[in-house]
């Protein structure tokens, strides 16, 4: 009987699902200083919703530039170890992007959203 406990303890233990990836998040909005000083640093928030468990994390953001577009990616990971993840909400709140501008004029943030759609926000670097 024992053995057999032991066995079934085994089995589920390497039958749990685990799970991960990376993921491009839906960003509902930024929010981005009205006045951007050439040499300053400055942070841009994101706000969106990352998942619908503890499962789903922020990971990083992804930026190129050409010229003076900025193409962002906000980017989260996936990961179930266990197969159950809390039942919480998870969010960017404001998550920050610290960038420096060192030459003026006028320029395109454009955020990368994962249905091959984005939006833009133009700045003025002085």
């Amino acid at each position: 009987m024992l053995v057999i406990t032991i066995c079934l303890f085994l089995r589920s233990c390497l039958s749990e699902p685990y799970t991960y990836g990376d993921f491009l998040i839906k960003v509902d909005s930024i929010h981005i200083p009205d006045t951007i000083t050439l040499n300053i640093p400055f942070d841009i928030k994101f706000f969106g919703i990352i998942g619908f468990d503890g499962c789903h994390s922020f990971k990083t953001f992804n930026q190129t530039v050409k010229n003076n577009d900025i193409m962002i990616e906000t980017w989260g990971s996936y990961e179930n170890k266990n197969g159950l993840c809390p039942a919480v909400m998870v969010y960017l709140d404001g998550q920050k992007l610290n960038m420096t501008f060192h030459t003026p004029g006028i320029y395109n943030i454009k955020i990368i959203e994962p249905d091959n759609t984005s939006f833009m926000r133009q700045i003025t670097v002085n």
